[in-house]
């Protein structure tokens, strides 16, 4: 299984792959307003089961402050945030989403799910 750390690393990659793959312009002003959008979806979503290390009570403040630290990473990604405000930005464009969800979770979770989670995300934004 993979360390807290990688899961949510992992998360923070997913959710920006979905939501840079529905083509809309979300934002995120403060770690309040992406707790607010991100938690309840995530409770909700059928991929969170392969992340077990994350949940409870504020968990979204570990992937927000990940995302923030995201331009830093060093591996290979598909997705990063820049900000503030934080907002997703694609890595290789080249790839499709897929490959994209294949790096993330080796296979544990789709490309479909990942936009599913950030299309609860963004209906709970004022985007």
């Amino acid at each position: 299984m993979a360390t807290k750390q990688q899961q949510i690393k992992d998360v923070t990659q997913g959710l920006a792959l979905g939501i840079i793959s529905l083509g809309v312009d979300v934002e995120f002003r403060s770690m309040a307003e992406f707790e607010s959008a991100f938690e309840t979806p995530w409770r909700k979503w059928s991929g969170s089961a392969a992340y077990p290390s994350l949940g409870g009570h504020r968990f979204g403040r570990d992937i927000y402050f990940a995302a923030g630290k995201s331009a830093g990473w060093r591996s290979a990604v598909a997705a990063r945030w820049e900000g503030p405000p934080m907002r997703p930005v694609e890595e290789h464009p080249d790839w499709s989403p897929e490959e994209c969800a294949d790096l993330i979770s080796g296979g544990a979770v789709t490309a479909k799910q990942w936009q599913e989670l950030a299309q609860a995300v963004v209906a709970r934004t004022s985007h």
